[in-house]
């Protein structure tokens, strides 16, 4: 994948402290939607209503550069600058932490976003997947306008 440019980068690295704040009054505003229809007996309605989800007992790796909504520093630095070696070791991160919440949920397969295998490309995420026991899926991949890899379970991946 090529890398981003500057200028984007910035904006989303500045910018992000103004639609932050706006984003965060939706959330607010839809948090107290959910409140209203729970006291209206409506709470099904709403996704998320019925409760929430059991989180997985295995500890994810901690992504160094960041996994939230904020572009960080660190991210910026690797955006521009970063090696192939540090863009390696950010898609392997990745690719743990997707595979432990696929297999957590009973899922066989996973997804990666491009932001963390930009610098690696496509070839790179399937040379960490292959020893993990996950490959490619080349006709998903391909084709989808999300620029994600996604990656399915072999059947000699280790449960």
């Amino acid at each position: 994948m090529p890398p981003r440019s500057a200028l984007g980068l910035r904006c989303q690295l500045y910018l992000q402290w103004i639609y932050f704040p706006l984003g965060a009054l939706v959330v607010f505003a839809l948090f107290l939607l959910q409140i209203a229809a729970a006291f209206g007996g409506a709470a099904a309605a709403l996704p998320g209503g019925t409760g929430s989800q059991p989180r997985g007992t295995r500890k994810l790796p901690v992504d160094p550069y960041g996994d939230g909504l904020f572009l960080t520093r660190r991210q910026y630095r690797l955006e521009r600058l970063g090696s192939s070696e540090e863009w390696r070791a950010r898609a392997g991160i990745a690719l743990q932490r997707a595979i432990a919440r696929g297999e957590g949920s009973g899922r066989r397969s996973v997804e990666l976003p491009v932001r963390v295998y930009r610098g690696v490309g496509i070839a790179g995420v399937e040379d960490l997947a292959a020893p993990l026991g996950w490959r490619i899926d080349w006709a998903q991949s391909r084709f989808g306008m999300d620029k994600k890899v996604y990656l399915t379970a072999t059947d000699t991946s280790p449960r």
